[in-house]
C-alpha cells in the first residue's frame, strides 16, 4: 500500500473515531452495549481497503443498536420507578356551593414534588411543549431517559368560558390540569379524583333546578321558532360554554332577565 493511500486511510480512521465519540451526546450512557459490540467491527472495517462503505453500514447499524438500547433502557426504568411510587396525598379539595367537598385530587405541584427523588434516581427528566388555539390549548409532556430514549404524551383541554374567572385565568386553570393530566398518563401514575360525594350533589342540585332549567330550555325554544342551534346560542350568549349543572343563580337570574325581554319584544312587535 503507497504512502498516500495509508495516509488517506490513517486519516479515515480518525475520522471515524471522532464522529463515535461526537455522537455521545450528555442524554447518552458512556461504555454502552451497543458501542462494545460495533467498535471492535469498525476497527476491523478500517483496517481493511476501500472500507467507506462498510464503516458506514456499521455506525448506521450502531445508530439503530443504541436507540433500542436505549428504548429497553426506558422502560426498564420506568418500571422500576412504578413500583417506588409512593400514595400521592390527595391535597387540594372542590367544594360544592354549601360548602361541602365535592371531591379531593393531588394538585400538580404534590405530585411533582413525589416525582422529584425518583426522577432523579432512575434518570428521567420532563418537559412541555404547547400550542393555542381560541377555544382550547394543546400540552404535550416530554419524557427523556438518560439513555437518550424520549416519549410523549398529549393532552387538548377546553378552556371555559364560566364567568367566574378572568380569561387568563381560565387559560392558566386549562393550562394546569393539562399539564397534571399528560404527567400522570407519561409515568402512569394513579390519581383519580375522589368523587364519592359528587353524585348526591348532583342528584340535589338537579332536584332543586330542574323545573327551572325545563322551564328556561322551553322558553328559548318557543321564543326561537324552535330552532335549537338558535335556541342553543342565545343561551351561550348568556351563560357561555358552563353546563347548565354549573349554572350559578346570577345566570340563570340573566336568562330569565333575557327571557323577558325576548317576549317583551315580540308582545310590542
Amino acid at each position: 500500500m503507497g504512502k498516500g493511500k495509508e495516509s488517506k486511510t490513517a486519516a479515515f480512521e480518525t475520522k471515524a473515531i471522532e464522529v463515535l465519540e461526537a455522537s455521545d451526546d450528555a442524554l447518552t450512557v458512556q461504555a454502552t452495549s451497543p458501542d462494545m459490540e460495533v467498535k471492535p467491527l469498525i476497527e476491523v472495517a478500517l483496517s481493511r481497503e476501500n472500507s467507506l462503505e462498510a464503516v458506514s453500514a456499521l455506525l448506521e447499524m450502531r445508530r439503530q443498536l443504541k436507540a433500542e438500547w436505549a428504548r429497553e433502557a426506558y422502560y426498564r426504568a420506568l418500571s422500576e420507578l412504578q413500583t417506588e411510587i409512593p400514595a400521592i396525598p390527595k391535597d387540594k379539595v372542590v367544594k360544592n356551593r354549601d360548602g361541602t367537598v365535592r371531591y379531593s385530587y393531588a394538585s400538580f405541584d404534590t405530585i411533582i414534588e413525589t416525582l422529584k427523588p425518583l426522577l432523579k434516581k432512575y434518570g428521567f427528566s420532563f418537559r412541555y411543549e404547547t400550542a393555542q388555539s381560541d377555544k382550547a390549548i394543546e400540552v404535550r409532556c416530554v419524557v427523556t431517559h438518560l439513555a437518550g430514549h424520549s416519549e410523549s404524551v398529549a393532552f387538548n383541554a377546553p378552556v371555559g368560558n364560566s364567568g367566574h374567572m378572568l380569561p387568563i385565568q381560565e387559560y392558566g386553570a386549562a393550562l394546569t390540569y393539562a399539564k397534571r393530566y399528560t404527567l400522570c398518563m407519561a409515568f402512569g401514575l394513579t390519581t383519580d379524583e375522589d368523587t364519592d360525594a359528587i353524585q348526591d350533589d348532583d342528584a340535589q342540585i338537579k332536584t332543586v333546578d330542574t323545573n327551572k332549567l325545563k322551564w328556561i330550555w322551553s322558553s328559548y325554544m318557543e321564543l326561537c321558532d324552535k330552532n335549537v342551534p338558535h335556541a342553543k346560542n342565545a343561551i351561550k350568549k348568556i351563560v357561555g360554554d358552563a353546563p347548565k349543572e354549573q349554572w350559578t343563580p346570577e345566570q340563570i337570574k340573566a336568562l330569565e332577565e333575557d327571557i323577558a325581554h325576548r317576549k317583551s319584544e315580540l308582545q310590542q312587535g
